[in-house]
């Protein structure tokens, strides 16, 4: 009998333990050795709940089906980099009992709904007729584009990652209001676009200018992960090209690969580097961030939804003054920071702004509800196109997504625009 990599679900369990496993090793040898002055610490939790916590992180993936919608795709990099770290930091950051089994089983609940999104047959929205052409997106990206340089003028520099949150932090006040919206939508929508269509349709001009938008932004805000979008989306297109049914394993193989070398080489100064950016910002800050919201509001007031702007603004319920809620969590673990040092701001994913904070256990579970049928809405917009090109164009609004709210997801890093983009865009027939 032939043995393979592939993604059914013996394969599918057996790695996701071992990415488990290497989750947990990173926590311990790199986050909570380095860091457990931002508050990462290692509760003296019980063999059993430990246990508990690795079953509840397996369970889901017997909920997938096969690789076949946008929404299956988006579901498998949720899983990766915000299920598995979440239901981990919290059994690691937060102490054992009854409240935080019930949050990580509700999260659980999630997870298992995500993967089944894509069961039903998705023809709502396959009538509406495309009218948008690339000519127009090329003039929208082009002004935005002009628009941000002429704001940056005599700003710009190609900063290395150890002057990163000095240029940032002097290029703060050019990146406020609309242009602030700009740069997002950039990052998130349309140089990304570029990417995902010069890569399917073979046109190398529009590779070219993603990347060198890319590095626009990454020369006006000092962003990392705009920088290192386009490798992002490279490795999806390779790894999706060549071996799409064996999608899961190859790419989580290949995270516990590269953590575990990082691990090994991470008291080198230029390998200490590249650790803060992947094994934290990359694999670790959603989980660590959500266990971090969890602890926080056992104790305090929830937000009921006024952490949205608009509700605020008709409930005037936001119980935090004008902090905003990822200043006063950040400083709640951080609290020795005064007026001279850098703000903690821990904007967190959907899982922890939009159920944690927002209603607790309720808030989860609406929150569950809400992003179900986002990715059945994701499956309508998609559904005459080829995943290759869609998972690569959606990669960086659903990796947002664990980093912000779902609101912000959608109006400020641009997603309304990818749903727009899919559904009216006239696309030249798939080679």
């Amino acid at each position: 009998m032939k043995i393979g990599l592939n993604d059914s679900k013996s394969w599918m369990a057996v790695i996701s333990l071992a990415y488990a496993i290497s989750f947990i090793s990173i926590y311990v040898y790199y986050i909570h050795k380095y860091f457990a002055y931002a508050g990462y610490n290692i509760e003296d939790n019980s063999y059993v709940y430990m246990a508990i916590s690795l079953i509840i992180s397996l369970t889901p993936i017997l909920f997938f089906k096969s690789l076949g919608k946008i929404s299956d795709f988006a579901s498998l990099l949720i899983y990766i980099f915000g299920y598995i770290p979440t239901i981990l930091s919290i059994q690691l950051l937060c102490k054992a009992q009854l409240t935080t089994v019930l949050y990580q089983l509700a999260i659980m609940v999630g997870m298992m709904m995500f993967f089944r999104a894509s069961v039903n047959k998705e023809s709502l929205l396959s009538s509406i007729k495309p009218s948008f052409s690339i000519g127009l997106l090329n003039i929208i990206t082009i002004i935005f584009t002009l628009v941000l340089i002429n704001k940056f003028l005599g700003r710009m520099s190609f900063v290395s990652f150890d002057e990163v949150y000095e240029h940032r932090s002097s290029n703060t006040e050019y990146g406020l209001g609309f242009v602030g919206y700009i740069i997002m939508w950039l990052t998130y929508t349309f140089y990304p676009f570029y990417l995902s269509y010069g890569m399917f349709y073979k046109k190398v001009i529009y590779i070219i200018a993603g990347i060198v938008g890319h590095v626009i932004i990454y020369m006006c805000t000092a962003s990392k992960a705009s920088l290192l979008m386009p490798l992002i989306l490279f490795g999806v297109y390779i790894i999706l090209n060549l071996k799409r049914k064996s999608f899961f394993v190859v790419l989580t193989i290949i995270l516990i690969a590269f953590s575990q070398a990082i691990l090994l080489w991470v008291d080198n100064p230029i390998v200490f580097i590249i650790a803060s950016v992947f094994l934290i910002r990359t694999l670790s800050m959603a989980g660590l961030l959500s266990a971090q919201y969890l602890t926080f509001f056992l104790e305090h007031p929830y937000t009921n939804y006024a952490h949205i702007n608009f509700i605020n603004y008709i409930t005037g319920a936001y119980p935090y003054g004008d902090t905003p809620l990822g200043i006063a969590v950040g400083n709640f673990f951080m609290p020795y920071y005064d007026e001279t040092s850098p703000i903690v701001n821990a904007n967190a994913g959907f899982w922890a702004t939009d159920g944690i904070a927002a209603n607790g256990l309720l808030g989860i579970l609406i929150v569950n509800i809400i992003v179900y049928y986002l990715l059945k809405l994701l499956n309508n917009v998609t559904l005459n196109k080829q995943l290759l090109f869609t998972s690569v164009f959606f990669t960086p609004s659903i990796l947002a997504l664990l980093n912000v709210s779902i609101f912000t997801t959608l109006l400020s890093c641009g997603l309304i625009f990818n749903i727009f983009i899919m559904l009216k865009m006239k696309l030249p027939n798939q080679i």
